[in-house]
């Protein structure tokens, strides 16, 4: 199957679309395609797959690069721990993390538009005609990724110093 304007239109439609007019959201990535016809690779930014990462990745339904990002996250340690161990297996120093945190802003950000959209081809090439996006989870991703990045080293502090003590 072919991957046209049609068929990109009848993957990312959602509820809201109508002929007369399309979601923000919607017509948005057919302006990226029109913009970018035929190139799996360009470079456009978007903001929500910089500064949302993996939660624009699940909400994009784009689950297989969510769980590769999570993996490549949970091998360095937080930008801002206040242990002085990391109590996961890592890979790099904490100083590192910062520069990785930042060149994986900056990549999603650059890429993230051909990312999906080549998600999106591959999708349609195999026959999926609908994919949408996934609104049911976006608020409970929301909540772990708070718990996890903002109050991670509290629970950590806490049920260290409570089996220590």
């Amino acid at each position: 199957m072919s991957f046209t304007k049609e068929s990109l239109l009848a993957f990312i439609r959602k509820d809201t679309d109508t002929e007369a007019r399309y979601t923000k959201e919607t017509a948005y990535y057919l302006h990226q395609f029109e913009h970018n016809k035929g190139a799996r690779f360009f470079v456009s930014w978007n903001w929500s797959a910089a500064f949302f990462g993996v939660i624009w990745m699940l909400y994009r339904r784009m689950y297989v690069y969510a769980i590769i990002y999570l993996l490549l996250k949970l091998a360095t340690p937080p930008p801002f721990s206040f242990l002085s161990a990391w109590p996961y297996i890592t890979f790099v120093s904490t100083n590192t993390s910062h520069w990785i945190d930042l060149g994986l802003f900056f990549v999603q950000g650059l890429f993230g538009n051909a990312l999906y959209l080549d998600f999106a081809r591959r999708k349609v090439q195999k026959g999926v005609l609908h994919s949408g996006v996934n609104d049911n989870l976006i608020f409970l991703i929301l909540i772990a990724f708070i718990i996890f990045y903002y109050y991670g080293g509290f629970f950590e502090v806490f049920f260290l110093a409570h089996h220590i003590g």
